[in-house]
């Protein structure tokens, strides 16, 4: 994990692995988010603290349109504030709304999965796709986009019911930040710290997701539910 980042007075750039090199960074200090070298159980973390500290970069980040699969070793802050504030989120400059928003606070109800926005200039809100709050907790997250019509997630493994919603405008995404939303500039923090964060152009299958909950569940300390096929050990070769 170390050699992912690189440091400022924080965290000044965090390296995409994928070979893509689709890096965030901030090169404000008083905006650089922390490391934490025992941040996430056993495993490192970055830690945004809800008011400035983000991470960002203002190109497309994924593709413009389409299905897309988000997965993360986090753990949500114990300081939510009642109004809704993005863990992570990707969209458009010009565009009030994100295109998506995986890992929100909503209305004081601690943190939930993820409340979603459609994919276009103004779109709605929807509900929130699973009602428990976990705070203050090591939790794996992930959020399965089929592209087109419907949204799902989940938390520690746990699936929460699909949420259907409309995509109003197709554009092309040019901005994608963590610690908050940024469009012309930043905004809607969240307090949360991230150990590893994997996203993946298409809406994987349910075998697939399980390999990456487990994956990260094991690498970087979470914790999965008692009927999840990896909760005992890792996901192996030949899985």
């Amino acid at each position: 994990f170390p050699v992912t980042i690189i440091f400022g007075t924080g965290v000044s750039e965090w390296r995409d692995k994928s070979g893509f090199d689709r890096h965030v960074s901030q090169a404000a200090a008083s905006s650089q988010p922390a490391y934490q070298p025992q941040g996430f159980r056993f495993s490192p973390a970055i830690f945004f603290n809800g008011t400035s500290t983000h991470l960002f970069r203002t190109s497309a980040f994924m593709t413009s349109l389409g299905a897309i699969s988000v997965f993360a070793a986090m753990q949500p802050g114990t300081t939510m504030a009642p109004t809704l504030n993005f863990a992570m989120a990707e969209g458009q400059t010009t565009t009030p709304n994100p295109i998506y928003g995986p890992l929100v606070n909503f209305n004081g109800g601690g943190f939930r999965d993820q409340g979603f926005y459609t994919r276009g200039d103004g779109g709605t809100f929807n509900p929130n796709l699973f009602a428990n709050g976990y705070t203050n907790t090591p939790r794996i997250v992930s959020v399965i986009d089929n592209g087109t019509n419907s949204v799902f997630g989940c938390i520690d493994g746990v699936a929460g019911s699909p949420q259907s919603y409309t995509r109003t405008t197709n554009f092309a995404m040019d901005r994608f930040c963590i610690g908050g939303l940024f469009r012309s500039s930043f905004g809607l923090p969240m307090q949360v710290a991230f150990s590893e964060i994997v996203i993946v152009q298409g809406a994987v299958p349910q075998n697939i997701r399980f390999l990456v909950e487990g994956y990260l569940a094991w690498s970087c300390g979470g914790q999965l539910a008692a009927n999840h096929p990896y909760v005992n050990r890792p996901p192996l070769i030949g899985d």
